[in-house]
């Protein structure tokens, strides 16, 4: 039996009209008729965005999660080994919200970390002809939000479903002079080829 794989992008925020990770989801959507295949774009909120996953994952209890997401001073791929129980009160959402606690959980683990194998997703990123790195740091904003409470979601519940974190650098149609290049430049065709292996990894 096929294992089940959901695969997760975000939409705009303030600051990025565009995300990358969200056309690429789209992308595959609509390349796919595979039963065992789902992807979710989550809106950038507070509000919306986990509500929307944790959802989607007890309907369809995936076996892998992979999360996507715009780093936008990334320098290449980061993979994202944990989530920690931290939230911005400066950054607003989509919806110009603002979390008023520094915490995601009061009185929650500090932390989680990945449940999907790291170094070989490494491997196979690098295998594509990208630059990879391992982050221990997922920020403070939706990404890191989403991701912690879907790990902490994974661990209360006792699912086995591995989940990991993928920040990816602004896409070559997005650099401007206030988003110029830091590093491997990456085309929308390239990541979406990345996602496409997420598939079958």
């Amino acid at each position: 039996m096929p294992q089940r794989t959901l695969i997760t992008g975000f939409g705009p925020f303030p600051g990025a009209p565009i995300n990358p990770t969200e056309r690429c989801v789209r992308a595959l959507q609509a390349q796919t008729t595979d039963p065992s295949l789902r992807t979710l774009v989550l809106p950038v909120t507070y509000a919306e965005a986990f509500a929307l996953l944790e959802a989607e994952l007890r309907a369809f209890r995936p076996d892998r999660l992979f999360m996507l997401g715009l780093h936008q001073k990334a320098r290449c791929v980061r993979l994202e080994r944990q989530a920690r129980n931290q939230i911005s009160t400066t950054q607003v959402d989509a919806n110009g919200h603002r979390s008023t606690q520094q915490q995601i959980k009061v009185e929650g683990k500090p932390s989680y970390s990945a449940t999907l194998d790291v170094e070989q997703l490494e491997r196979l990123i690098q295998s594509c002809g990208l630059d990879v790195e391992q982050s221990v740091d997922a920020g403070s904003y939706l990404c890191n939000y989403t991701y912690y409470r879907a790990l902490e979601l994974v661990h209360r519940e006792g699912w086995n479903t591995e989940v990991v974190f993928i920040h990816v650098p602004p896409t070559d149609d997005l650099l401007t002079e206030d988003l110029p290049k830091r590093g491997q430049v990456l085309s929308i065709a390239t990541l979406q080829e990345l996602v496409r292996h997420l598939v079958n990894f």
